[in-house]
C-alpha cells in the first residue's frame, strides 16, 4: 500500500539536511538558515516516524521491521560502507582536475581502478559467501581494507604519482566491493520471507542516502577547509567565490605565482581532507557490520 503521507515527510526532511549542508558550507554555522534548515528535519523525521507508528504495517517502513537488529545494521553498514565509495569517486576526479591539471575525460578515465576494483571483489565475495555462507569476516576485511585505501588517498598532495592514485583507490574499490552486498545478502537470509521485501527497500534507501548526505557533508569540509588556508594568504576570496567558481578553476583566481602555488596546495590539502569522511565511514562500517552477527547462512 502507498505511503504519500510518510513518503513527502521522509522527501522534505533529507531535502532539508542536505541543504542545510550546502548552505553551511558557503555561510558557515552563523546564519539562520542551515539552523532553521536543521530543526525542520528533525520536525520532519520525527513527523515521518509518527506517522510510521500510526499506520503500521501499512507505512513505508512499518515500527516492527524498523526495529529488527538486521534490518537497523545492514541499513548502517550499507550507509557508511557505499558513502566512502561516492565520496571517493565523486571528489577524486575533482583532485585530478584541480591538482593535476587534467581534463574531465582524462579524470574519468583514471577512476577505473576503483570501478574495475570493486566490480571484481564483489564477484569473489559473491561466490565466496554463496559457497561457504560465511560473511562476517568478508564485512570486517571490507571496512578495513576501505578505511585503509581512504586514509592513504588523503595523504596525497601534488607530487603523488600514479602508483598511489591507481593503488590507494585500488584497495578503496576491493574493501567496497566485497562489502556492498552483504548487507542485503544477510537480510535475504535472516529474516523471514514476508519481511523481505521491506528489509531490502530500507537497506537500498540507506545505499542511497550514504551517497546523497556523505558527499555533501564532504562537499562543506572542503569548503571549510580551503577557505581556512587561503584566507591568510589571499584574503580577497570569500566562501561564496570558492563554492560558485568551484575547485578545478579555484586556481584561476590567483593573482601571482605565490598566491597561485598557495592555492593548488590549499585546494589539495582541502579536498584529500575530504576523505578523511569517507574513511571514519569505511571504519565505522566494520562497527556495524558487527551488529549483523557471525552466525553461518543457510544455502
Amino acid at each position: 500500500m502507498l505511503d504519500p503521507l510518510g513518503l513527502a515527510l521522509f522527501t522534505g526532511a533529507l531535502v532539508s539536511l542536505i541543504l542545510a549542508l550546502q548552505i553551511s558550507g558557503v555561510s558557515g554555522w552563523v546564519t539562520p538558515a542551515p539552523i532553521v534548515l536543521v530543526v525542520v528535519f528533525a520536525i520532519l523525521l520525527g513527523l515521518f516516524f509518527a506517522v510510521q507508528t500510526w499506520l503500521q504495517e501499512r507505512g513505508t517502513l512499518p515500527p516492527r521491521i524498523a526495529r529488527m537488529p538486521q534490518v537497523i545494521f545492514a541499513s548502517a553498514y550499507a550507509y557508511l560502507i557505499d558513502s566512502a565509495y561516492y565520496v571517493v569517486a565523486y571528489f577524486l576526479p575533482i583532485w585530478f582536475q584541480a591538482v593535476k591539471g587534467i581534463s574531465a575525460r582524462d579524470s574519468g578515465i583514471r577512476l577505473l581502478p576503483i570501478i574495475i576494483a570493486a566490480v571484481l571483489a564483489s564477484i569473489v565475495s559473491g561466490i565466496v559467501v554463496s559457497r561457504t555462507g560465511h560473511y562476517a569476516l568478508i564485512i570486517l576485511f571490507s571496512s578495513a581494507i576501505a578505511a585503509t585505501g581512504c586514509g592513504l588517498l588523503s595523504t596525497m598532495d601534488p607530487g603523488s604519482g600514479a602508483g598511489a592514485w591507481i593503488g590507494y583507490q585500488t584497495l578503496v574499490g576491493v574493501g567496497v566491493g566485497l562489502g556492498m552486498q552483504q548487507a542485503a545478502v544477510v537480510v535475504q537470509n535472516k529474516l523471514d520471507r514476508g519481511d523481505i521485501p521491506t528489509a531490502i527497500s530500507a537497506v537500498t534507501l540507506f545505499q542511497a542516502l550514504g551517497s546523497a548526505v556523505m558527499v555533501s557533508i564532504t562537499q562543506n569540509v572542503f569548503a571549510n577547509r580551503v577557505y581556512d588556508e587561503v584566507h591568510g594568504t589571499a584574503p580577497n576570496i570569500t566562501r561564496g567565490m570558492i563554492i560558485n567558481t568551484g575547485a578545478t578553476e579555484l586556481i584561476d583566481l590567483a593573482s601571482s605565482p605565490d598566491e597561485k602555488r598557495v592555492l593548488l596546495n590549499a585546494v589539495s590539502v582541502a579536498l584529500t581532507q575530504g576523505f578523511y569522511v569517507a574513511t571514519a565511514g569505511s571504519a565505522l562500517a566494520g562497527i556495524a557490520g558487527l551488529g549483523m552477527g557471525f552466525k553461518k547462512l543457510d544455502h
